[in-house]
């Protein structure tokens, strides 16, 4: 019956949201609707005992367990199964799962999800993103991110990456806490429609109490190597004393991700690591060029040039925050 899953969905979690608890949930909501438990139930389980090793799902786990013991966590942006691969080859303890990166990332394909979870055995967050633009969203779009949460949690995704605001630049709780509770038992990152909220600190508080796992931003700047940036990210970090993890990302390089981490005390840090430029195998090349993204501003050739992260410049990246965590002082958060 509904109220047996239920039940054995809360002694199984205990709140701490292991992936026998979200099984045991996601039984009970195929038997509540009368259609989707057998369907999607045992694909969930199947996933635990590939998943459960590496699973990192509350603040108080990956990040502060980080922190205390001075490790550190690169989180790759990837938008490509190779990418992902060079990423956890270089020591990248987490992948960004998303499209479209000349948009700043949009919702990933399933297809892509599902050949990647069985590349690589490192944590996929996937972004939920329907457009690029504002995250002002419609009840359309609402809908779109919540359905793609239910498909990205039975494919085995270890977390979702969302975010919403108001038209007033405020976290949009209520909307939010929708995707959540749809998201959960996995991991929920707030994206960086944090950093073009009205006030960082509500922002902070906010994000709190709908409980989300952690933040990314780049300090509400272009990037988070900004003087600035990093007061922020700092001052930001102080004040979650502990209650959600907070992520550096957004014009991270090799030359500042040092700096970063030892001016903010972050203990995570998030970038695409330098990518390479691929070139296209096509011998045969319309002349003249032929763009097919109406609104890129191509060079001659950029239709035949892809953009892949390297395992080399990963290594270098974390090799930099190692090194900045082992010789500063630990920020604490009081």
């Amino acid at each position: 019956s509904f109220g047996m899953a239920a039940s054995a969905a809360r002694v199984a979690g205990r709140r701490w949201w292991s992936r026998a608890a979200g099984c045991a949930f996601q039984a009970a909501r195929g038997l509540r609707k009368g259609a989707l438990a057998l369907v999607f139930a045992a694909p969930a389980c199947a996933q635990i005992s590939a998943a459960a090793s590496f699973a990192d799902s509350r603040p108080t786990g990956a990040a502060t367990e980080a922190r205390r013991k001075k490790e550190v966590i690169f989180e790759a942006c990837v938008d490509s199964v190779e990418s992902g691969v060079e990423a956890e080859k270089g020591g990248a303890k987490r992948l960004e799962l998303c499209a479209n990166l000349v948009e700043g990332g949009v919702t990933p394909s399933p297809g892509m999800l599902t050949v990647l979870r069985e590349a690589v055995r490192i944590p996929i967050h996937v972004l939920i993103r329907p457009r690029g633009g504002d995250f002002l969203y419609s009840d359309t779009e609402m809908e779109v991110m919540r359905r793609d949460i239910e498909i990205f949690k039975q494919l085995g995704a270890d977390g979702v990456v969302i975010g919403a605001l108001t038209p007033y630049g405020e976290v949009d709780e209520y909307r939010c806490q929708e995707l959540i509770r749809e998201a959960r038992p996995m991991s929920v990152t707030f994206h960086r429609c944090f950093d073009v909220a009205r006030d960082p600190d509500e922002a902070l508080e906010s994000c709190i109490r709908i409980g989300v796992d952690r933040i990314l931003t780049s300090g509400q700047k272009s990037s988070a190597g900004d003087p600035e940036s990093k007061d922020l990210i700092r001052s930001l970090t102080r004040k979650a004393k502990g209650r959600i993890g907070i992520i550096a990302g957004g014009g991270v390089t090799k030359e500042n991700i040092a700096a970063i981490v030892k001016e903010t005390g972050i203990v995570e840090a998030h970038g695409t690591a330098g990518r390479i430029s691929v070139q296209s195998s096509m011998i045969h090349r319309p002349e003249p060029p032929l763009h097919m993204g109406g609104e890129k501003r191509n060079t001659i050739d950029s239709e035949f040039i892809t953009k892949r992260i390297c395992a080399k410049n990963v290594k270098s990246y974390v090799a930099a925050m190692e090194a900045s965590v082992t010789t500063c002082e630990d920020t604490r958060q009081d």
